[in-house]
Formats: C-alpha cells, structure tokens, sequence
C-alpha cells in the first residue's frame, strides 16, 4: 500500500472512531436524560456534555493510537486486535 492510500485509511479509521464515540455520547445523553427511561437525578444540559466530548473525543482517540489501533498492520488482526479494543476502552472509561 502506498503512503497517501495508507494516510487516508487511518485518517478514516480516525473520523470514523470519532464518529462512534461522538454517537455514543449523543445515545448516552438520551439515555440517561432525554429518554425518562432512567429516574432523573440532575439535570444537565447538552452543552454540557458536548463540551465534555470535546475533550474526551481527542483523549479516546489518543488512547487508541497509543495502543496501536491505527497501525495497519495489526487492523484486521483478528483477535488480538479486539484484545486491544476492549483494552483501549476500558483504560479509556476508566
């Protein structure tokens, strides 16, 4: 694979990501709020957590790439590379 192919797949795998993690985040503010499936505690507004998201977004991402999850090399590694995800995410929540 040539350098611009491989820079526009991970640029992918990046929004991509981004993409999830922001839908996740909207859902989880539905969810907890919006929905009135849960007993509401506090209120908090959407700006709030869009706010929020601004700087989990990049930290998730960072987290990711730091555990390899944009080396092509590994991408579709079977289940090594789901090892990693749920590592990722784990560290990530926590």
């Amino acid at each position: 694979m040539n350098q611009p192919t491989r820079r526009r797949v991970i640029a992918s795998l990046v929004l991509l990501d981004a993409l999830g993690i922001s839908l996740a985040l909207v859902l989880a503010y539905w969810l907890r709020i919006a929905s009135g499936l849960l007993p509401e505690r506090a209120f908090e507004e959407f700006a709030v957590y869009l706010k929020v998201g601004l700087l989990i977004i990049p930290l998730w991402l960072i987290i990711f790439a730091l555990n390899h999850l944009y080396d092509l090399r590994r991408v579709l590694g079977g289940i090594d590379e789901y090892v990693q995800i749920a590592k990722s995410n784990l560290f990530a929540v926590v």
